[in-house]
């Protein structure tokens, strides 16, 4: 109730350590910060469940950013219902941030279903969905100018070829540990994608960047 006009929040913590945030104390932050805008979670936090997570959220449904990591003691959780409802009440979301989590074609093709005006979206570490459920947002959602893909590990040429085809807006795209993919990959973003300036490739062996 102190920070009226708060339009964005980070609780992250430092690795190795876990955040006290609970359920109550994010309802609250969305209950009483009106202009609240982008919310950024990546936590261990043992105090903070996914309905909590779920409830908060529908609570601010004008979020246009969240990032976010789902971790409970220590283990990747799948996303559940409760928080694929509330993700879809977000209108105006334009960032959606996943990271080492687990999450489900169920939850992509909700949001492809909703047609939110999503300009960035990273999956990165993230396990739990197929190529059925990206080529299902991406058909959808074709305004995307930024996409983080590293370690998909599923991810291979034929998959890249067919996505190119819906990211006509694509600025920068980030494929690094996707060790399937070939430079014909490469290839084929720069002849479909013509607004894209950056490609992030990194292996186990080498890290390099390609700015067009």
């Amino acid at each position: 109730m102190a920070l009226p006009k708060l339009r964005k929040i980070n609780l992250s913590s430092y690795y190795g350590h876990y955040s006290k945030i609970n359920d109550g104390f994010l309802l609250n932050l969305c209950k009483n910060c009106e202009f609240l805008e982008e919310i950024v979670i990546f936590i261990y936090c043992p105090l903070l469940t996914q309905d909590g997570i779920a409830s908060a959220i529908r609570e601010r449904p004008s979020l246009t950013s969240l990032s976010i990591s789902f971790r409970c003691n220590g283990n990747q959780n799948n996303i559940n219902s409760h928080v694929i409802d509330s993700f879809v009440r977000l209108k105006g979301l334009t960032c959606l941030d996943f990271w080492d989590t687990e999450i489900s074609d169920e939850l992509l093709s909700s949001i492809a279903t909703e047609d939110l005006p999503l300009r960035r979206l990273v999956l990165q570490n993230c396990t739990g969905y197929s190529y059925a459920g990206i080529v299902s947002l991406l058909s959808k959602c074709q305004h995307i100018q930024h996409l983080d893909l590293r370690r998909t590990e599923f991810l291979n040429d034929q998959h890249v070829v067919q996505l190119s085809l819906f990211m006509r807006n694509l600025v920068s795209i980030n494929l690094s540990e996707c060790d399937m993919l070939t430079k014909l990959a490469l290839f084929e973003l720069v002849r479909k994608c013509p607004l894209l300036s950056e490609i992030k490739v990194r292996s186990k062996w080498k890290i390099f960047g390609v700015r067009l």
